[in-house]
């Protein structure tokens, strides 16, 4: 597998160059919501507008201290066959950027439909009178992250080519292994989302910040139980810290074991009362976070909680806003990496 510790992934850089503003006049209408800060030549990660943007400057990509202004767009020319989440236009136009600046805009992926992949999922800059996707631009934790070697009017969106759901009632068969009960076999990815959750009314209020490795899938007709076959895709799994806080995981205390689900071993989820086998590894997954805290969006869905990663924020901690944003990016790249390519073989059994 590759280091543990999360690397940028390698996008691609628009290069061609922005149009002027003044060409946009009636075609660009921008909002009050806009933010400015400073950068210089030792650059950083700077987030704007409520974490909804980030830049990350690289040393040197400036030569001087400028400031950067990102302003929300609420209306813009459309491009055919594209769906725009968010639209921003990113100040100063005409700077060429000596190194390539990394840009993400947040985004939510359980309002992206079932059957986009994060494949369609792009950054796009208007320039030269049309939107133009940025090469290899793709979605990074909750935010869909690019390069680019100047600033324009940037929209995150998604193809409308859709691509179907597959039809698992088509792979219908019977196993001797299942008492010849009606098998379902499909192939589900392994995905990453992220929640908090605290109490705020104790001595010592406190938030838990998560970030979750899961699969999930719509339910099947009068299953069972489901057998789960884990693959890794070339990404070998590594130790994992369990029961540790995110910087705790360098405590002598913290021991890395060896990762729970296994490569090409079976699992056994089912209803409490129906386990299929004396050592299934759990219930199925019906949305449920934490006790009393269901994510609606998951809710009814059939699957199982995998892995995840947190860290508690105390209320009178010290530590600002933009530390706690840096801890959570490493949380969140660190579970993307790990998992990066893994697929879940699901076989229903009705």
């Amino acid at each position: 597998m590759k280091s543990a510790i999360a690397l940028f992934l390698v996008l691609g850089i628009a290069m061609s160059g922005c149009i002027e503003e003044k060409s946009t006049s009636g075609i660009f209408t921008k909002t009050d919501n806009t933010e400015e800060k400073t950068i210089g030549i030792e650059g950083g990660n700077i987030f704007f507008l409520e974490y909804h943007v980030y830049t990350d400057f690289p040393e040197n990509a400036v030569n001087n201290e400028i400031n950067i202004t990102i302003t929300e767009v609420s209306s813009y020319p459309e491009k055919e066959g594209i769906k725009f989440m968010d639209v921003y236009h990113f100040e100063p136009d005409g700077i060429n950027f000596a190194k390539p600046v990394k840009i993400g805009i947040n985004y939510d992926s359980e309002e992206i439909p079932e059957n986009i992949s994060d494949e369609d999922i792009k950054l796009f800059m208007y320039q030269s009178g049309k939107w133009n996707e940025i090469e290899d631009s793709q979605p990074v934790g909750s935010y869909v992250a690019g390069y680019v070697s100047h600033f324009c009017f940037i929209a995150s969106g998604y193809s409308l080519q859709y691509v179907p759901n597959p039809d698992v009632t088509g792979e219908r068969n019977s196993s001797d292994n299942d008492n010849h009960s009606a098998v379902w076999t499909f192939e589900v990815p392994v995905k990453i989302r992220e929640y908090e959750y605290g109490l705020s009314d104790i001595p010592e209020p406190f938030t838990d910040y998560v970030i979750e490795a899961y699969i999930a899938w719509d339910p099947q007709p009068y299953v069972r139980f489901y057998q789960l076959y884990f693959h890794y895709n070339g990404n070998e799994a590594e130790k994992w810290i369990y029961g540790c806080d995110w910087l705790e995981r360098d405590k002598n205390y913290c021991h890395p074991q060896e990762f729970f689900f296994r490569e090409n071993t079976p699992y056994y989820i089912a209803n409490e009362e129906d386990y299929p086998v004396a050592d299934a590894k759990g219930c199925i997954y019906v949305g449920e976070l934490a006790p009393n805290f269901l994510d609606e969006n998951l809710d009814g869905m059939h699957g199982l909680r995998i892995a995840h990663v947190q860290q508690e924020f105390k209320e009178n901690d010290g530590m600002s806003e933009i530390e706690k944003a840096g801890i959570i990016k490493e949380m969140r790249e660190y579970t993307e990496e790990y998992f990066e390519g893994w697929t879940v073989t699901v076989r229903a059994v009705s």
